[in-house]
C-alpha cells in the first residue's frame, strides 16, 4: 500500500482514497468523522513503521 487519505470532493462530503502500486480505489461521499480519522491515522502509522523498519522478504533472502 502506498497511501490512504481523505480528499475533498468539492461538496460537503469527502472521498476516501486507497493507493497501491497498481490501483487507486476511491470511495465517494464519505462522512468525515472521528472514527474514520483514527482509522486513517493508524493505517498511516503502520505504513510509516513498515518503511522505517522493513522486514526481510523472500526477495531479499
Amino acid at each position: 500500500m502506498e497511501g490512504i487519505f481523505l480528499a475533498s470532493d468539492g461538496i460537503a462530503q469527502k472521498e476516501f482514497i486507497i493507493l497501491t502500486p497498481g490501483l487507486r480505489e476511491t470511495f465517494d461521499d464519505i462522512l468525515n468523522d472521528d472514527r474514520l480519522n483514527k482509522f486513517i491515522d493508524v493505517v498511516q502509522k503502520q505504513m510509516q513503521d513498515s518503511k522505517d523498519n522493513p522486514r526481510m522478504t523472500n526477495d531479499k533472502k
